[in-house]
């Protein structure tokens, strides 16, 4: 995963929209989802797994856990 790629995967976990995160970042929309394409292709994801994402950072807020710091460590490992 390259540093970029990690860039975008930490502002899609906040839920950020492409639009968003391209902003955030200083990028063209385009150029997001060529990281998004990267990231799908390095953790053998398939199109519409967002959705799964989503879901996961409901359920650790539910539960209480370190969400961010859960997601910063995976990252690191990677």
């Amino acid at each position: 995963m390259t540093p970029r790629q990690k860039d975008v995967a930490l502002l899609l976990a906040d839920d950020l929209p492409v639009r968003a995160v391209a902003r955030e970042l200083g990028l063209a929309e385009d150029t997001v989802k060529v990281h998004i394409r990267g990231l799908r292709r390095t953790l053998a994801l398939q199109p519409g797994h967002r959705a799964g994402v989503v879901i996961c950072r409901m359920a650790a807020r539910r539960e209480g856990w370190d969400l961010e710091g859960a997601v910063a460590k995976m990252i690191a490992a990677m």
